[in-house]
């Protein structure tokens, strides 16, 4: 036992890395994945061979640093065959499976509860996703969470760069200190010979969190304006962003409220709205910024405060639109004789809605025809296939709305009864 007791402590106390010190910065680097000198203050850590492997050939040298607002990684991956890693897939959106290239992982974890953490991704093409893991909060599907963040990489005489800003507001972070901030980073260089190295080393799991790099009480001030997301249904057409809106000044509070929407997956910006606000010394105030959405899909939607020529983010959220109306079944086949049940379910805050059916024969002649004046939001509607002989049609549907109609169409095939 003598002699086991020592072997124990060494092995507890190497596990896992002590707390330290993070670098604040004075002011934000611009995310260019460009060194700025705002970097010359923080700490270099130099990535480890995982699970105990040697130290990789092609090294990875990790910057840490945050501000009041967001938390800041720079890194430096040494690479001789450039060439062979930029022509490894490049994805054109966002969440694809970046790790399954050369890339970087950023772990973090607010929580310290052993368990879940944050994992953002980015690939030596500058392609990115962002995982959330078992937090009852988080989607059951990590990569079903979006959260607003920015990263860029870059590239230098023998090697690429990645420098990563993520919003403590992104990782669930309150205003003010942050009692326990745990960090992990990993490169992955899936070209041959593959590499993989770690910051924290003293597990064989990348997620295990109580292995990670740990920072204690990190100081924050609290902003001068924090916003809330209120949760709301989203549909195509004109909707409203509720916010709740607290300033933690002495003073008031004039500028600008942005809400800027972009497409989640390549990141290009489909709309801007600008409101005037006022807020007084200290106050909360829950209001609502108009916008419209023309077409269906995943949509990030950022708010910024601006004044005096300062742009500050606020908070983010993404959100899916849905096509104002979907189908169960896009390609029917129905007996001769019946009339064909089609399942649909409406996506729109109109009052009024109405459905008209149509069915046109091959070279486009109105076969049949039924209206329905109320709708409900989703339920079973039958198209009037009763009299057709058996063939091949097609159907109209139109969804009228307060308005504003949409209009889809779809085969139709009839058969013989057996």
């Amino acid at each position: 036992m003598k002699n086991i007791l020592p072997i124990v402590i060494f092995w507890a106390v190497t596990a896992f890395l002590p707390a330290a010190e993070l670098y604040k910065c004075p002011s934000a680097p611009l995310i260019d994945g460009q060194e700025d000198a705002v970097w010359q203050g923080a700490a270099t850590w130099q990535l480890r061979g995982w699970r105990g492997k040697p130290d990789p050939v092609m090294g990875t040298q990790v910057k840490i640093m945050y501000d009041d607002a967001n938390l800041y990684f720079f890194a430096y991956c040494r690479e001789v065959n450039l060439t062979e890693a930029l022509s490894q897939e490049k994805f054109n959106r966002h969440d694809a499976p970046v790790w399954n290239i050369c890339c970087v992982e950023f772990f973090v974890d607010t929580k310290n509860d052993g368990r879940s953490y944050h994992q953002f991704v980015v690939d030596v093409h500058n392609s990115a996703a962002e995982l959330w893991f078992f937090d009852p909060e988080a989607p059951q599907v990590p990569v079903q969470w979006n959260c607003y963040w920015q990263h860029s990489v870059g590239t230098y005489a023998d090697g690429w760069t990645v420098e990563v800003a993520i919003p403590f507001t992104s990782v669930h972070c309150q205003p003010g200190v942050i009692p326990h901030l745990g960090l992990n980073v990993s490169r992955v260089r899936r070209i041959t010979p593959f590499e993989r190295s770690v910051l924290a080393t003293g597990s064989k799991h990348l997620n295990s969190t109580p292995h990670f790099l740990a920072f204690q009480d990190v100081q924050r001030s609290a902003p001068e304006l924090s916003a809330e997301i209120m949760p709301a249904q989203v549909y195509i057409g004109s909707n409203a962003l509720g916010l709740k809106l607290s300033n933690h000044r002495d003073d008031a509070l004039a500028g600008e409220l942005e809400l800027s929407g972009s497409d989640s997956g390549d990141g290009r910006e489909l709309f801007r709205e600008v409101l005037p606000l006022r807020l007084a010394p200290g106050a909360e105030q829950e209001l609502s910024i108009p916008y419209q959405v023309q077409s269906p899909g995943n949509i990030q939607l950022a708010v910024y405060f601006s004044r005096g020529g300062e742009r500050q983010f606020l908070q983010a959220r993404n959100f899916h639109f849905r096509q104002t109306l979907e189908l169960n079944d896009m390609q029917p086949i129905c007996y001769q004789g019946q009339q064909h049940p089609l399942y649909l379910r409406t996506f729109t805050a109109a009052a009024s809605r109405k459905l008209r059916l149509e069915i046109f024969s091959p070279g486009g002649q109105r076969l049949a025809v039924s209206e329905l004046l109320s709708l409900p939001g989703q339920g079973f509607v039958m198209l009037p296939s009763e009299a057709l002989p058996a063939g091949e049609y097609a159907v109209k549907i139109t969804f009228m709305h307060d308005g504003s109609q949409s209009q889809t169409s779809l085969p139709l095939r009839v058969i013989p009864r057996l």
